[in-house]
């Protein structure tokens, strides 16, 4: 499949609030940074583009395929991060690896755990850390788990909403360095507040401000 993303004249209305875009048009491989401010419409956007909402008119193609209001469809194609996924999983009684083996398994696919938990050492989890259950992590543990549970996924597309969220300094610039790396492959969406994003060079930039969605580059 074709790493790619296509909006056309979409408008979705939630909660009396309303975001419409014009053309959007992102292919991979490389890293498409989502910027703008608290309450822009950044994160209905992605959820748009992952068919969690359906829009009032337009469009959404991922990987080529219409999408549009179609969680199942846009999953073959993208995997997921929450904003705030270091909220999740407080009472989870799932250790890392089992939390990413259960994930792979809606994929078909078993999951290899050398290959995992060398990524999240990346990542900064240590070793012991992937034997404990999730409830006992601290937030920047549990965000660098599903930061890996959304980069282990088979998907040509990753987006990711807000990944550096509970992270410290050091866990940023190990996540900016795993990302950059998947970029060379893949199209990582990366949603950031502003256009902070040091480190992790774009190919493509689009712009949310007031419910208005616009591609820079």
């Amino acid at each position: 499949m074709e790493a790619s993303i296509r909006v056309e004249g979409l408008r979705v209305d939630v909660d009396g609030f309303s975001l419409e875009t014009g053309l959007v048009d992102a292919r991979g491989p490389g890293v498409v940074v989502v910027s703008g401010g608290n309450g822009s419409g950044k994160t209905l956007f992605l959820r748009a583009l992952l068919g969690l909402v359906k829009p009032s008119r337009g469009r959404v193609k991922l990987c080529g395929v219409d999408v549009t209001g179609s969680p199942s469809k846009a999953g073959r194609c993208a995997s997921y991060m929450p904003q705030d996924a270091y909220l999740m999983a407080t009472h989870y009684p799932l250790t890392p690896l089992e939390l990413l083996e259960y994930s792979m398994r809606a994929y078909g696919l078993s999951l290899d755990a050398g290959l995992a938990v060398r990524l999240l050492e990346e990542l900064g989890l240590d070793r012991a850390s992937t034997r404990r259950v999730m409830a006992g992590l601290a937030p920047g543990e549990r965000q660098r788990v599903f930061l890996a549970r959304a980069i282990l996924a088979p998907t040509p597309v990753v987006m990711l909403d807000e990944p550096f969220n509970a992270l410290d300094e050091r866990g940023v610039e190990a996540a900016v360095r795993v990302l950059s790396r998947e970029a060379s492959e893949r199209l990582v969406v990366v949603v950031v507040h502003g256009l902070e994003l040091e480190g992790l060079e774009p190919s493509h930039r689009i712009v949310v401000e007031s419910g208005r969605v616009v591609q820079v580059e």
